[in-house]
């Protein structure tokens, strides 16, 4: 809802909502604009007259550099601060907001929200594991009951880049009709980058700066690669593409040599609807591909491939530490000390970014704290997740219910492997699947999800009659564009 939106013909513009509104249980945002022809303003927010916020416009606002070009920071004009309530006692508070200039300053309006009781942690923590453990776990054991088809469904690598090559061209184009009809003026390439690659772009650019802490939310690798895809030419969001359509063709390739004849399944995966992020300025390509170089590794007993891969992946995403899960068939064989070295190459990438943290901002779990910039919290309470998951079906939204599906089919799959002995498969896809709860948070859960690939790769393969694979296939596809037109249009974050 719109609270307020106000004018000042000479000097200042401003306008800001809360988003979403508050419901009194999960957190919020504080979203809006502010721009000046004196010089770059400053928003200053207040909660119960005690200031909560202060700083510059940090990011690039749709449509008002276009309708506002005379003013000096039109093109970075948005603000965006996270509320999280959770830190107010019980009761109604007073939410002020201000902009100011070196001339004027200005009362954006004020508006409330009430801090509800949580649910109490273990009332919360019954209700959680029978959503997300006792219910996955009994269809777990049904899908179990299954066998898998073998077949040798024909696609080759050649099909893989081109369909990749197609989507991303299919997101750029979307995007740059959206933005022309909207008179927002865009780089072709640039819907690619949507939401989280503009972030991975801007640390390339400007590395990770105290002044900017929502940038240690990101870990380093992917960066650091675009930093030195910087020396060729062509706008970075289109190299960027290139390589993880590259890297993702690759993992086509360690996907048939793990899983042999399992062709339906891995077609199966990766045309899930939310594969498009694999073209994308985003690390989900590297993060496959590091994830199956380590698991080919194990199986292969290649003690320097793992090392590297699992290094790689424990600074690409904080669930890299996860993939350690991958080598737990090596804990049967005959006790070595360099069979821990599997266990922990993973580990070992992600200690060193906690180090670097430290180093840098005296706080090894920045990573987390960084977290609540975007709406995200530090620390998992089963109680405030049950909240937000009522609230959340209390006001009915298809892409909830959507992301809902899908992680029961992910957890059910999950423990159907652990049913079926595949331990290692089943026990890392169960933990990167509740992984992503722990921000209490489900925006972007389809996309952590695509990281539990062996429970997709299971699970179509059990699908035994050829026309319901191809009815199936066709709904992804279709599936497919769809969100990959809502994402290159800024309205679907994954």
């Amino acid at each position: 809802m719109v609270l307020l939106f106000f004018i000042y013909l000479n000097n200042l513009i401003g306008w800001y909502e809360l988003s979403p509104k508050p419901d009194g249980k999960s957190p919020f945002a504080i979203v809006g604009w502010a721009i000046s022809k004196n010089e770059i303003p400053t928003v200053e927010i207040s909660i119960d007259e005690k200031l909560y916020w202060k700083g510059k416009p940090f990011f690039e606002y749709p449509t008002i550099r276009e309708k506002y070009p005379g003013f000096l920071n039109s093109e970075k004009a948005g603000f965006w601060v996270f509320i999280d309530i959770f830190k107010f006692s019980q009761g109604k508070h007073k939410i002020n907001v201000f902009i100011f200039d070196n001339k004027e300053k200005i009362f954006l309006g004020e508006n409330y929200f009430e801090r509800k009781a949580v649910t109490p942690f273990f009332t919360g923590l019954i209700y959680i594991l029978f959503i997300f453990a006792l219910l996955p776990l009994f269809f777990g054991y049904i899908i179990s009951k299954f066998n898998e088809k073998d077949n040798k469904f024909n696609f080759s690598p050649p099909f893989i880049f081109l369909l990749f090559i197609f989507i991303s061209l299919y997101i750029c184009f979307s995007g740059k009709i959206f933005n022309s009809i909207f008179g927002k003026y865009e780089n072709f390439f640039s819907p690619l980058s949507n939401y989280d690659g503009k972030w991975y772009i801007e640390i390339a650019k400007n590395g990770y700066e105290l002044e900017k802490p929502e940038r240690f939310a990101f870990f380093p690798l992917f960066p650091f690669i675009l930093k030195i895809f910087k020396i060729f030419p062509f706008p970075l969001e289109i190299k960027a593409s290139i390589f993880n359509i590259i890297l993702i063709t690759l993992s086509f390739i360690l996907l048939r040599k793990i899983y042999d004849e399992k062709n339906q399944g891995i077609l199966f995966y990766l045309l899930l609807p939310f594969s498009f992020f694999y073209v994308t300025v985003y690390t989900e390509s590297l993060f496959l591909f590091l994830t199956l170089l380590y698991y080919y590794s194990v199986k292969t007993r290649n003690i320097y491939l793992s090392l590297i891969s699992g290094y790689l992946a424990g600074i690409t995403r904080v669930n890299g530490i996860l993939i350690s899960l991958l080598s737990m068939e090596i804990l049967k064989e005959k006790f070595k000390l360099k069979n821990l070295l599997y266990l922990i190459s993973p580990i070992l990438g992600f200690l060193s970014w906690c180090f670097y943290l430290f180093l840098k901002t005296k706080n090894p779990f920045m990573f987390l704290s960084a977290q609540t910039h975007f709406g995200r919290g530090k620390f998992f309470h089963p109680g405030i997740l049950l909240d937000i998951t009522i609230s959340k079906i209390k006001n009915p939204d298809i892409l909830f219910f959507l992301s809902f599906f899908i992680m029961l089919l992910v957890l059910s799959s999950s423990f159907a492997l652990i049913f079926k002995k595949r331990y290692n498969e089943g026990i890392f896809s169960v933990a990167a699947s509740y992984f992503p709860l722990w921000s209490l948070s489900f925006v972007s859960i389809n996309r952590y999800l695509l990281s539990a690939f062996p429970t997709f790769i299971f699970f179509g393969n059990l699908i035994k009659n050829k026309k319901i694979v191809y009815l199936i296939f066709f709904i992804e596809l279709l599936s497919l564009f769809y969100f990959s037109s809502l994402f290159a249009r800024g309205i679907f974050v994954g």
